[in-house]
């Protein structure tokens, strides 16, 4: 009788433990990004995770953040005095993995405001059940996969964390070459720093999470450090889905020493594959803003007020395929500035693309950074690849051929003692910005409704050379103080 209830009790195990697995989420993918509010330690957390969509999994309309402090000093104590945030699905997107036709993942996003007052916070999602056979992780049915964000504010700093430009959910096509993407968008101007490490499970309300049981990096990438590069590298193909994950670590300069401030993760579970490893993969060969060929890990400078207009081409090795271009713009810009309208991307011939962007005069100067990709229309598995573009928001005066180009004026008197004026080429209001010979900053106004420009500035201003000029950068006035 006792060995009937030890195997009926078994049995019941293993059908609880094959329900559970077939009826969970099917986590794929994730990161938790955050921005800061104008109240006090109020930030707003965003959270995106890729779900299965197969029939069994289990559609997740709400997500726990958990908010750790201090947990370097020990999880006991930072469950402790911790705390739980439900945070609901604002939307939801039916997305494929480069699949023609194949919208088989669901991309969730889920917004909450946090307080988070001085501390070293770590924010958690623990998300149960990742994608069966995961390769390079043991039983991944039966494991979650925890995503996490730092934000060290002990200091009373605001901040802003990074976002990564593109969360694509890799698909390997053989051993050919692949390019994607770690880069971030940074807001604040702060440096970032990109490795790769272990992922994490078993978050639960008493425990904090360990190591991913049985763990071993994949061998099919190579992640530059400093431009976030995320490229192939040659391998033993061994078909079957794997997980990496990927941590930008965020440094402000405090007191005159580099600090660790935060850090976002990127945690995702890719495939590699041989039945469409006969399909190549598209390559971005040239970035041109005129005549001139770009560096795609370089930013691009340019004034506020002024477009930004660039030419992308792409190759595609195999013969009949046709290419298409996309670019996307981080969350994080939008939520910044509401108001304002980020690059467009255009094809214009069957291998290229102009990328453009009317920066406002009002934007904030800074870099800021966008993915770009070109995929091509092989069915039913695309090839693909995706590079990043910086482009950055300067007052700087741009010169050489990639800048353009403006009309230069007259002001008079040349030289001057205490006052200059000019007359711009059309009557009306404009902004005018003067700069000094090394591109600095020294002076703004706006001209008369009749387009004259008086500048008096004061006494304390060194003689030299300066420049003045107007919003869209068209026109330029030559003034030399004596």
């Amino acid at each position: 009788m006792k060995a009937v209830c030890i195997l009926r009790l078994g049995i019941c195990v293993l059908l609880l433990c094959s329900s559970f697995a077939a009826n969970a989420t099917h986590y794929l993918a994730g990161t938790i990004t955050y921005r800061r509010l104008a109240q006090p330690s109020q930030y707003e957390v965003q959270v995106i995770l890729y779900t299965d969509t197969t029939p069994g999994a289990v559609d997740e309309p709400v997500t726990t953040l958990n908010c750790l402090p201090n947990l370097e000093a020990g999880c006991a104590a930072a469950v402790k005095n911790g705390f739980t945030l439900r945070i609901p699905r604002q939307r939801f997107e039916q997305v494929g993995v480069a699949q023609c036709g194949a919208l088989n993942l669901r991309k969730n996003y889920y917004t909450g405001v946090v307080t988070l007052p001085p501390n070293r916070w770590t924010l958690l999602v623990d998300n149960v059940n990742r994608r069966a056979g995961v390769l390079n992780i043991n039983t991944s049915e039966n494991s979650s996969g925890t995503i996490s964000a730092t934000l060290d504010n002990s200091t009373g700093l605001v901040n802003n964390s990074p976002e990564f430009v593109s969360t694509d959910v890799p698909v390997l096509n053989g051993t050919q070459y692949h390019q994607l993407t770690a880069k971030v968008a940074e807001a604040d101007g702060d440096s970032v720093a990109y490795e790769f490490v272990t992922p994490m499970e078993g978050l639960t309300a008493q425990n904090c999470p360990r190591p991913s049981a049985g763990f071993v990096q994949p061998p099919h990438f190579r992640l530059n450090a400093i431009t976030g590069l995320l490229e192939t590298v040659p391998f033993t193909l061994m078909q079957g889905n794997y997980v990496m994950l990927i941590q930008a670590n965020e440094f402000r300069r405090l007191n005159g020493t580099w600090t660790k401030i935060g850090s976002i993760q990127y945690d995702v579970i890719y495939t590699v594959r041989t039945d469409f490893s006969s399909n190549r993969n598209p390559r971005f060969t040239a970035l041109q803003r005129g005549t001139s060929t770009l560096d795609f890990t370089r930013p691009i400078p340019i004034n506020p007020g002024q477009t930004v207009d660039l030419t992308l081409t792409g190759t595609d090795p195999d013969a009949g395929q046709q290419l298409r271009f996309s670019s996307s713009t981080p969350l994080l810009y939008s939520a910044l500035y509401p108001s304002v309208t980020f690059p467009s991307i255009q094809s214009v011939a069957a291998s290229q693309a102009r990328f453009t962007w009317q920066v406002p005069t009002s934007l904030p100067l800074g870099r800021y950074t966008f993915s770009v990709t070109v995929n091509d229309d092989s069915c039913p598995q695309n090839g693909r690849e995706i590079r990043a573009i910086t482009i950055e928001v300067t007052n700087r005066v741009i010169t050489g051929s990639a800048a353009p180009r403006a009309t230069l004026l007259t002001a008079y008197p040349t030289p001057f003692r205490e006052q200059v004026q000019f007359t711009l080429e059309k009557p009306g209001t404009q902004l005018i910005t003067v700069f000094d010979g090394l591109g600095r900053f020294v002076a703004q106004f706006t001209s008369r409704p009749d387009g004259t420009v008086q500048w008096q500035p004061t006494a304390t201003l060194a003689p030299g050379l300066y420049v003045a000029r107007t919003a869209d950068g068209h026109q330029q006035f030559r003034l030399l103080r004596e």
